[in-house]
């Protein structure tokens, strides 16, 4: 750990989703909760469930059509699975509703707010000149949605902003990454470290010369046991900087 906290610093990579930026998928469920007639918890585990919820997929690079398709697919089956159990009232018909639709209840997730604290910090790292990246488990909707607005500065207020103090935003859909931030698996170690070493790749340095933030403690053990640096963030922005300044982070 010594050597590690005098190593030079070459890379942070920050997570974005409830790090950077706040962001939360109630609207999403309440729509499809609305459009299907049923309570919005139904929906959970067709997304969340592990290791095969329709939204890891679609993070690792599945193309968008495929995931408004598969969503079809497990909502129907779900649908046939309620009204199997309903006891009162008519049997639930499946709606009627576009994949343009669908994608646009689904890309609103992250915060319109300003996320005055995190951007705070990447301005002063950004001015002592170390390299900031993001590193996020990203599908292909969010992660076009956003280079766009960083672009044209339509919606967000923070997004230009934001992408211009960062070196690259690695989404874990890019073309050249297809797989995502994991728990660190012993059996599948190649697996579970693979977007680590793909983003210090696009980083060009070594474990040890990188930090990683993210609020997921899981992710943050895989990066450490790799031989880097983590910091787990819990909501504190002054606590990440106290972290980074023990690691040797000055500005």
């Amino acid at each position: 750990m010594d050597m590690l906290r005098n190593a030079p610093i070459r890379a942070i990579f920050f997570d974005l989703g409830n790090t950077l930026v706040r962001f939360s998928t109630d609207f999403f469920f309440a729509r499809l909760a609305e459009t299907f007639g049923v309570e919005r918890h139904f929906f959970w585990d067709l997304f969340g469930r592990r290791p095969d919820g329709l939204i890891y997929q679609y993070e690792c690079g599945q193309s968008a059509a495929e995931f408004v398709a598969a969503f079809r697919r497990e909502s129907a089956a779900l649908l046939r699975r309620i009204n199997k159990h309903r006891r009162i009232g008519a049997r639930l018909k499946y709606p009627v509703f576009t994949d343009e639709q669908f994608l646009a209840w689904f890309t609103p997730i992250l915060s319109f707010e300003y996320p005055r604290e995190s951007i705070g910090l990447l301005r002063k790292l950004n001015a002592a000149n170390y390299p900031l990246f993001i590193l996020s488990n990203t599908n292909e909707t969010h992660a076009n949605y956003l280079r766009r607005e960083a672009r044209d500065g339509r919606m967000m207020p923070w997004a230009e902003e934001l992408f211009s103090l960062v070196r690259h935003y690695i989404a874990s859909c890019d073309p050249d990454l297809r797989c995502r931030k994991l728990e660190y698996d012993p059996a599948n170690e190649v697996e579970s470290t693979k977007i680590f070493c793909k983003a210090l790749a696009i980083a060009g340095c070594k474990t040890s010369e990188a930090i990683f933030v993210d609020d997921i403690l899981e992710y943050v053990k895989t990066f450490e046991r790799m031989g880097g640096r983590g910091i787990h963030f819990r909501g504190s922005w002054t606590r990440v900087e106290a972290e980074l300044y023990k690691f040797g982070a000055r500005w």
